[in-house]
Formats: structure tokens, C-alpha cells, sequence
């Protein structure tokens, strides 16, 4: 969440700035073991009235809201596992009703592992799987067709192995 956050303010930023005349869409990764922000996206998304379930209450799932606890959440990548995406307001606004929708992607286990893989093979990145998730989120983007081949894509390594 707060990566997102703060992503979504420095391209707002760089827009502000000069940059881009256009700011490029925000596509939120999560893991499948854990992927409340997606949910919460996939109800607000599907309401017959997107900023009345924005504005509910965080509680259950029984009462309408979009935000609720996510049950057991798993994954290697344990910086992913946030079962409340508490600034999920804002994130789902910007990618749903922004100046440049786009949405969440849910990586696989598998998709988690490979980008790994394939970041410590060819870089000299030392991240975890957390760090690594961008890449499994571009993964799982192709795969779904959510990103065309020829589109110009930017992600986030962060977080460094420390064992």
C-alpha cells in the first residue's frame, strides 16, 4: 500500500513538474496468498455505484465494504503479505477513476519464484522476493493479456536480501 501511495504521488509529480504530458497508469501488484487490495479493486469495480462502496466503512465482507481482512495470508514474498491495505481508498480510486486507470495484478506463487530467479540471474540486484514482485507482476500481467507486448513498462526492484 504505502509503495503504491507513494508511487502514485511521484508520477502526479513528475506530471506537475514537466514530465510526461500524460501520467502513465498504476498497476498495483499483489500475491495470490494475500490480495486484498485486488478484491477490494474487483467489488468497488463491479458496484452499480463504484464511489458509494468507496466511501463504506471498513468491516466484513458480510456488510458491503470493499476492505476486510484477508484470511491466512502465504507467500516467500512476506513483504507482500498485508492482510489490510489501509490506504486501499485512494489506490483503488487512482487505478479504477484516475487521471490513468489501470488496476491490480495477482502473481502467482510461481510467478514470485521465477521473477526472483530471473533478477538475481541477470542483474547484480541482491532482492528478495519481495523486492522482486514488480517482475512477477509483469509475469502475471502477460500472461493475463493485460500488457501488450510493444508497451513501454517501468517497475520497482526494492528490497534487499539480508540473509
Amino acid at each position: 500500500g504505502a509503495l503504491a501511495s507513494s508511487t502514485v504521488q511521484a508520477l502526479d509529480d513528475v506530471v506537475a513538474r514537466g514530465g510526461p504530458t500524460t501520467r502513465p497508469r498504476l498497476v498495483a501488484v499483489q500475491h495470490e496468498g494475500c490480495a486484498p487490495l485486488a478484491r477490494a479493486f474487483n467489488r468497488v469495480a463491479s458496484a452499480a455505484d463504484p464511489m458509494a462502496t468507496l466511501v463504506l466503512p471498513d468491516a466484513t465482507s458480510d456488510d458491503g465494504s470493499a476492505m476486510w481482512p484477508w484470511t491466512d495470508p502465504t507467500s516467500v514474498a512476506t513483504g507482500l503479505l498485508d492482510d489490510v491495505v489501509y490506504d486501499w481508498r485512494a489506490l483503488v480510486h487512482d487505478m479504477l477513476l484516475g487521471p490513468a486507470p489501470g488496476g491490480p495484478v495477482v502473481a502467482t506463487e510461481a510467478d514470485v519464484v521465477d521473477a526472483h530467479a530471473l533478477v538475481l540471474a541477470h542483474t547484480e540486484v541482491p532482492a528478495d522476493p519481495t523486492g522482486t514482485a514488480g517482475l512477477a507482476g509483469l509475469l502475471a500481467a502477460r500472461r493475463d493479456g493485460c500488457i501488450d507486448a510493444g508497451e513501454s513498462i517501468a517497475i520497482l526492484l526494492t528490497g534487499v536480501k539480508r540473509s
